[in-house]
């Protein structure tokens, strides 16, 4: 997520998911994660991915 390529990687990652990739669907999450704040270190790396989860209106 700090990485440089970060943004390409996540951009690839959301073209990939959203092109019909019916195994895997998840360019709604994709999307929601973008626009949250990014965590500040590994250890909060799930506690955040369990707001979004939480607070998602992606549907499963």
């Amino acid at each position: 997520m700090t990485e440089p390529s970060a943004d390409q990687l996540i951009t690839d990652l959301l073209e990939k998911r959203s092109s019909g990739d019916a195994a895997h669907y998840t360019s709604c999450w994709i999307e929601q994660a973008m626009q949250a704040p990014l965590p500040r270190s590994m250890p909060a790396l799930l506690p955040w991915a369990d707001t979004i989860r939480a607070s998602s209106t992606c549907t499963l």
